[in-house]
């Protein structure tokens, strides 16, 4: 008998929100078009003598992510670099992402991203011809540790056939 998950258990990527964390004050990503955080596990390759088999040696994890929202949160990101800009001092952030579907079995996830830089291009200004149904913006940012706070629970939903 094979198992499979039922549609229903599905999650909707629309239903969630993020939390930024920064300086102390917390405040929602309103206009979040799509979040994305990847961890990397750092390898090399490590050989013998006295095999001629390729062994994997783990170094290390690295997280990096991107926030795509529309444009008005241009002014906390560059807002950031701005301060940089002044003082010399790059400010750091947490970030919390929450998965909520509630049509579904699985429950909530939530997960906390802490020692948040940015990283690469930041927008400062944008105009664009093309953008009548808004402009959006793409900030990349990398972490130094993530928590998961809350995971989803066994689909209850599970089809067999």
């Amino acid at each position: 008998m094979n198992s499979y998950l039922k549609a229903e258990d599905t999650v909707n990527g629309r239903i969630g929100c993020v939390w930024l964390n920064l300086r102390g004050v917390l405040s929602e990503l309103v206009g979040l078009v799509k979040f994305e955080a990847k961890d990397n596990v750092e390898t090399s390759d490590f050989k013998t003598v006295g095999t001629t088999k390729t062994q994997t040696k783990v170094k290390g994890v690295s997280g990096k992510g991107t926030i795509e929202m529309q444009y008005h949160g241009v002014s906390i990101f560059s807002g950031i670099v701005q301060k940089f800009r002044q003082t010399g001092v790059l400010d750091t952030f947490s970030l919390t992402v929450e998965n909520n579907d509630p049509n579904t079995s699985l429950g909530v996830r939530t997960v906390t991203y802490t020692g948040c830089t940015l990283d690469g291009d930041i927008p400062s200004a944008l105009l664009d011809s093309s953008a009548e149904d808004g402009m959006t913006i793409s900030i990349g940012f990398k972490y130094t540790d993530c928590t998961v706070l809350k995971d989803f629970s066994e689909p209850a939903n599970i089809g067999r056939d």
